[in-house]
């Protein structure tokens, strides 16, 4: 059927306006799916923070933690040569890319009321980080956690983009806990310290091993206190031993923000009592063979050795009332006094 002139300029329009709405819409498509970077600067700790890991590697401790059932091995054997290739591309293809970090959403590293903890990766460093993508209605910038980061100078990044899902989120990168919570500890080949009770008598082989992680809790603590932030949700879950079980961090930024240092009496770690417990090797059902770490009918049956029996005393995670670092400090300088151990 012959077309008219006419009708031939009326298509030829019409195609015109289909193409020009095609292209709007791919370019709003692609619009959409641009990052915004609010913040980013390269992953690496302030001078005075305690905790310096710049990890270009993943611990087989943490490794251990994160995998787990059939493919365990292959995901280890994988995730020990990291997220980028040698030329800095992601590894795997549903890996995504944000500003100058690689985001691996198949590897969960936590999750929260509002979203979850991913592993990720810092490009140009090759540093591995962690990454909190959450839904968030407001400010980034003004967000509990970013400026709890800030405030600790452990924020690395904030960006909002879509995720794996293609759902709209805000992300935020921070310092990776590289190693697994207290909690688990005594699953750990690392951890060397054994704890035994002999005729009455406490033993806690490789004792130095634990000292030395309880001074670096409270380095941790300290720096919080004179940085100005107070951690609200405490669990012992949230104290991550890492690298190698050599330095001890606490995850979970959801606290409040001060202009001045935080006195520290004032600075409560209460709920942080069963984790220096269990830098001591006593853990649930462990010597004392009972859900409670220290069971006090149990506990006052040891005849020693008393400075111990009296520092656990006075950490024993179940009292009722509050456990400040003040405390802390003075109760562990008072049992490394009476062991004759160099102090804090």
């Amino acid at each position: 059927m012959a077309i008219s002139f006419k009708n031939y300029i009326y298509l030829i329009a019409i195609n015109l306006i289909t193409m020009s709405s095609i292209n709007s819409g791919l370019a709003m498509s692609e619009h959409e799916h641009e990052d915004i970077c609010f913040y980013a600067q390269k992953p690496l700790p302030a001078a005075d923070d305690p905790y310096q890991a710049t990890p270009m590697e993943l611990s087989v401790d943490l490794l251990n933690h994160i995998f787990y059932g059939a493919n365990k091995e292959e995901n280890i054997s994988f995730y020990k040569d990291g997220l980028i290739d040698s030329d800095g591309n992601s590894r795997k293809s549903d890996m995504r890319k944000m500003g100058d970090f690689v985001i691996d959403y198949n590897v969960s590293l936590g999750y929260g009321d509002r979203g979850a903890v991913f592993l990720a990766q810092h490009v140009p460093s090759r540093i591995f980080v962690a990454v909190k993508s959450i839904f968030l209605d407001s400010e980034p910038m003004k967000y509990t956690d970013v400026l709890s980061l800030q405030k600790l100078n452990r924020l690395y990044g904030v960006f909002k983009g879509h995720d794996n899902l293609k759902r709209e989120r805000t992300h935020i990168f921070m310092p990776l806990a590289n190693g697994i919570p207290s909690t688990n500890l005594q699953w750990s080949p690392s951890f060397t310290v054994k704890t035994a009770i002999k005729d009455g008598i406490l033993e806690i082989s490789n004792l130095n091993f634990s000292i030395g992680l309880i001074k670096n809790f409270i380095k941790e603590i300290e720096y919080f206190s004179r940085s100005g932030y107070l951690q609200i949700d405490q669990h012992m879950d949230h104290v991550y031993v890492c690298p190698e079980l050599q330095s001890v961090c606490i995850i979970d930024y959801d606290g409040k923000q001060y202009e001045h240092p935080i006195e520290e009496y004032n600075w409560d770690i209460s709920p942080f009592r069963a984790s220096i417990i269990n830098f001591l090797g006593i853990h649930q059902w462990g010597i004392f063979e009972s859900s409670q770490l220290l069971p006090l009918d149990k506990l006052s049956q040891l005849q020693g050795p008393q400075p111990m029996i009296k520092f656990l005393q006075s950490i024993d995670n179940d009292k009722s009332g509050g456990y400040s670092l003040f405390q802390l400090k003075s109760d562990f300088q008072t049992l490394l006094s009476e062991m004759g151990t160099p102090g804090i």
